[in-house]
């Protein structure tokens, strides 16, 4: 995060913030460069620690298809910590019974954008919702294909 690089007192301050750090935006592409994805890792790492227990709002872009991603186990060690959870892509996040056992306590906001067989299963049946999800205020659904350029 660019605002500890200031100065010792913005960096104390940043550090000291857990609310800073608790708004991840990742874009993952699983055909990028293995130390690629290991310092994706490494950075996911220390914004669930330095976000301490704070809610998270996660913004997850997942394009093209490929090998399960480590940094993802990360993530869902962490959905109890999910407040707003937004999912874009074609890669298939996790399957459908892994997602269902998890358990989403503060998820307020759920947005899928997806055409990955787990987000259609999701969305078939209301009762697919994860369960857990007690304050689940607004969900968006959408199967869109990627465009394709002729």
């Amino acid at each position: 995060m660019a605002v500890s690089s200031v100065c010792s007192r913005w960096r104390e301050l940043a550090l000291s913030s857990p609310s800073l750090w608790a708004n991840l935006r990742m874009e993952i592409y699983p055909t990028a460069f293995e130390e690629t994805l290991a310092g994706l890792i490494d950075t996911l790492k220390r914004y669930l620690e330095r976000s301490g227990d704070w809610p998270l709002r996660l913004d997850l872009n997942i394009q093209g298809q490929g090998r399960e991603l480590p940094s993802l186990i990360h993530l869902a060690q962490n959905a109890y910590r999910w407040r707003t959870f937004i999912f874009s892509g074609v890669h298939s996040f996790t399957t459908y019974e892994i997602l269902s056992q998890m358990r989403f306590p503060v998820l307020e906001e759920l947005d899928l954008n997806s055409t990955s067989e787990w987000v259609q299963c999701l969305t078939s049946n209301a009762s697919n919702i994860p369960q857990g999800s007690v304050h689940l205020q607004l969900t968006r659904f959408l199967h869109s294909r990627p465009r394709t350029i002729n």
